[in-house]
């Protein structure tokens, strides 16, 4: 497993994964799981929940503007219905 901290990456063990931590230094483990320092200010996981609940609304949003344009125009063309019925002889 590395510790790594800007451009510095150290090989470590396991016992001294929680003192790196504790220095701000995020740890890679041998996997390939990173687990990020909790010094950092806004936690990782914070920022990745975030873009996911933002990709998440970016689609609904979508979907409600491809709505009201169906919406929009059933209404344009019950309003040129109604014109045609409404029509004076």
């Amino acid at each position: 497993m590395f510790a790594v901290k800007g451009n510095r990456m150290d090989k470590i063990a396991e016992t001294e994964k929680e003192s790196f931590l504790k220095r701000g230094f995020d740890i890679i483990l041998d996997d390939g799981e990173v687990i990020h320092t909790p010094k950092k200010t806004v936690p990782y996981s914070e920022v990745q929940e975030t873009a996911a609940k933002v990709k998440e609304l970016e689609a609904a949003l979508e979907e409600s503007k491809k709505a009201t344009e169906a919406e929009v125009a059933k209404v344009k063309e019950l309003e040129a219905a109604l014109a045609k019925v409404s029509k004076p002889k």
